[in-house]
């Protein structure tokens, strides 16, 4: 009876610690953000085009300060917790019409965007169709 006893505290204590995450106050800074973007672009009277590339990077978050009891603080993996350095490199581009009007100009254009490599972060794309005017 004691031996079962036993168990099933170590299984309690086990199934408490894996399913029934803690929260704890945390103070991070964020890591330096990097971004540099290059465009080329042209206008002439109806058409235009717009095309570039955008590159950022994140530095690694730092942990400055974890509130929580002795024994937490000893069986928490902080290095997991923290994310990895993140970067991301797209390119861009988009098609533009300009309508003239007396007492408007119109833009309509389809955009779009891809992401060539990444670190950190998932793929992702975009693809737009804007349409704006000025008065």
């Amino acid at each position: 009876d004691d031996k079962a006893v036993e168990n099933l505290t170590f299984l309690e204590e086990q199934f408490v610690k894996k399913f029934f995450l803690r929260a704890f106050n945390t103070r991070i800074q964020p890591g330096v953000i990097f971004r540099w973007t290059s465009k080329a672009h042209y206008q002439g009277r109806k058409w235009g085009w717009n095309l570039g590339a955008d590159l950022w990077v994140q530095d690694k978050d730092k942990f400055r300060s974890i509130k929580a009891p002795e024994t937490a603080l000893n069986e928490i993996d902080i290095t997991k917790a923290k994310p990895p350095m993140a970067w991301q490199n797209k390119v861009f581009g988009s098609i533009i019409y300009k309508l003239n009007r007396p007492k408007k100009t119109w833009y309509f254009s389809i955009n779009g965007d891809t992401t060539l490599n990444r670190r950190g972060i998932g793929q992702d794309y975009a693809l737009s169709f804007n349409f704006e005017t000025s008065f």
